[in-house]
């Protein structure tokens, strides 16, 4: 279970992915023991390289209940990947319903780093901003690519999808920074 994983004591049996997020050292593995929906706050993972799986047997939900953001240029991420790298395999991740937004949302943020989803689904809502002009970015996206200048953020998909009203891959960086897109299956 999580709590073995993370080498806890018994009292955080089910942590929040959060907690566990904060506890994992660089280059762990988090596997998620659940059935159904847990919700979340926003994720940031401090640049560390973290794989999370869905245990045997378990079809974990994750569904963020908002983003944060220090950047104001920037949408407000719901999991900060940064100079990390993050894996996820057999986990849907999706953004929740949001009563009203006055900034976009993205549900992954990369500066540098990478993500890589496999037997993912990715899922966003029906997007309040859709009528709003925002200047060069209107709306939600799925994942928001931000590297510095001579960088590239890297996301691979396999065997995954994603669905929803919002744009996929959005490259926000104003400097010569760039994102690859690798998608199979």
């Amino acid at each position: 279970d999580l709590s073995q994983a993370l080498g806890l004591p018994r009292q955080y049996d089910h942590p929040e992915v959060v907690d566990a997020m904060r506890r994992i050292a660089d280059g762990g593995t988090i596997e998620l023991a659940w059935d159904g929906v847990r919700r979340e706050q926003p994720i940031d993972m401090a640049d560390k390289r973290v794989t999370a799986t869905a245990a045997p047997g378990f079809q974990p939900v994750i569904e963020f209940i908002g983003g944060e953001n220090s950047d104001a240029a920037q949408p407000a991420a719901a999991l900060t990947i940064g100079a990390g790298r993050l894996t996820i395999r057999g986990v849907a991740v999706r953004m929740a319903e949001q009563q009203s937004a006055t900034t976009p949302l993205a549900l992954f943020g990369i500066g540098t780093g990478r993500l890589i989803c496999e037997d993912v689904v990715l899922r966003m809502p029906g997007n309040p901003l859709a009528t709003v002009d925002l200047g060069a970015r209107r709306g939600n996206a799925f994942i928001v690519a931000s590297g510095a200048s001579g960088t590239a953020a890297g996301v691979t998909m396999l065997r995954s999808r994603a669905a929803g009203d919002a744009v996929f891959l959005e490259v926000a960086s104003a400097a010569t920074g760039g994102a690859s897109l690798e998608w199979s299956g």
